[in-house]
């Protein structure tokens, strides 16, 4: 056996004795080790499982479907499990606030309600000074949309003012809204984030199954009318404020009286982003 290479101070066998006390001199300590080789033959096995692989198991979710995954759109076809018609309220302008479409730009003063202005900007929008006003709103929304001559619903894109949320206190001043169609943490002016609202109580009665689809992180949604049939998909921050007060009652400004079926109002909102899934039923809306 010939050594490539010296072995070095790693070899210095007497030292190491004398520095841990097994001996008290260099001579003393040389004498007493013995040496014993062992030797071993190392026969690498390159089998094919092995090569360029391994496996992790992660998570999968929205942000693995859409930067890693491939779906081919003949893979797979989806359904309509559910349909509702919406609305949208805003509680700070009278101008419908689409970009496009047959109704944007048109610009109303509370327009269920003959006669009566809140303001031309929609200020007082929940404000004490206009309770009557809003209570009379909130019932003609309620009246319209348990009428089956029109075709409307009780949820709607909320982004109307209030009098009080459940952990405020009565003043005479209105408690902003939490946003309708809003920002959501998405990037570059983009907006993913979505408030619905429904006149009474919390349990969401005949709609609770829409409120059920959509506080559900996953769920695929779409706007029937939509020109562009963009599909989203629901991805988490879900907050459920579950109850919300219309209108104050009395020049004290208190809280309305729960049991009138206009004073309440129940909000959920949800984040979102656009899915690249477009196979959704041509029926599908929200």
């Amino acid at each position: 056996m010939t050594l490539a290479e010296q072995i070095g101070d790693e070899a210095k066998m007497p030292q190491a004795f004398v520095d841990l006390g097994y001996a008290s001199t260099l001579s003393g300590a040389a004498g007493s080790i013995v040496y014993r080789w062992e030797l071993m033959d190392s026969v690498p096995q390159n089998k094919p499982e092995f090569d360029g692989k391994f496996f992790v198991k992660i998570e999968k979710d929205d942000v693995l479907e859409r930067k890693i995954l491939t779906q081919q759109s003949d893979d797979i076809t989806y359904s309509t499990i559910y349909t509702n018609d919406v609305s949208y309220i805003h509680g700070g302008s009278t101008t419908n606030p689409a970009v496009n479409g047959t109704y944007s730009g048109d610009s109303v003063v509370f327009p269920f309600i003959p006669n009566e202005d809140i303001n031309s900007s929609g200020d007082g929008f929940g404000w004490c000074s206009e309770r009557q006003e809003v209570k009379d709103f909130w019932e003609h929304h309620i009246s319209f949309a348990d009428n089956d001559s029109y075709s409307r619903s009780r949820i709607f894109i909320d982004s109307a003012t209030a009098a009080f949320y459940t952990t405020s206190t009565y003043g005479n001043n209105h408690v902003n809204s939490r946003g309708g169609l809003h920002s959501g943490g998405a990037a570059n002016g983009t907006l993913g984030g979505l408030t619905f609202g429904r006149v009474g109580p919390p349990n969401w009665y005949n709609d609770s199954d829409f409120k059920q689809h959509m506080t559900t992180v996953g769920t695929l949604f779409r706007f029937k009318s939509d020109p562009n049939q963009n599909v989203y998909q629901i991805t988490g921050g879900i907050v459920d404020d579950t109850k919300v007060l219309n209108y104050h009652k009395g020049v004290n400004c208190k809280k309305c009286n729960e049991d009138h079926t206009s004073c309440i109002r129940s909000i959920f909102s949800f984040k979102f982003r656009k899915s690249n899934l477009v196979q959704l039923s041509s029926q599908m809306r929200a």
